[in-house]
């Protein structure tokens, strides 16, 4: 995988999550609702919060990916609805 961007700039994103899966990063809190309702609503612990993430680059396909290293994710604020 190519990276368009590679850099260890912070950024701020709407993040999704569960116990049951992975953190997802998205810029807009449509794109994080969107992803939430088809994918997480159902599962255990799902939330939508708001973090600075670092690591964050964006893929070829256009959607941002992190490197998940302990430091990666700094909570916010919970957005939920």
């Amino acid at each position: 995988m190519s990276r368009q961007l590679s850099d260890t700039q912070t950024r701020i994103f709407f993040v999704t999550d569960s116990f049951e899966s992975n953190e997802e990063i998205f810029e807009t809190l449509e794109e994080a609702e969107a992803y939430f309702n088809k994918n997480l609503r159902n599962e255990h612990g799902a939330r939508i919060f708001v973090a600075l993430v670092r690591n964050a680059y964006r893929e070829d396909s256009g959607r941002w990916n992190y490197d998940d290293y302990s430091d990666t994710f700094t909570f916010l604020s919970e957005v939920t609805t």
